[in-house]
């Protein structure tokens, strides 16, 4: 049974891969999957973790999401007020 690894690191000029932990194998033939890494804001935050500080941000100072209701309900004033 083959064994099977998952590994990060740093794809660079698009043929070197520079791993950030050693694997327990050494010269031999592989086959790669590439999934590349969501890229950071400066400020170190991934969007989906910027976001979830917006909503908590919100939530702290008890402003409240519209409801899907809500927003079907403007859009279709919105939509209303186009006329024929």
């Amino acid at each position: 049974m083959e064994q099977t690894y998952v590994a990060s690191g740093t794809l660079e000029n698009g043929r070197l891969i520079h791993l950030d932990e050693p694997l327990p194998i050494y010269t031999n033939r592989v086959s790669m999957v590439i999934k590349p890494v969501i890229k950071r804001e400066r400020n170190g935050k991934t969007l989906v973790e910027w976001l979830k500080k917006i909503h908590a941000r919100r939530e702290k100072l008890g402003i409240k999401s519209l409801t899907k209701e809500e927003i079907d309900a403007w859009i279709q004033e919105e939509r209303d007020s186009w006329g024929d």
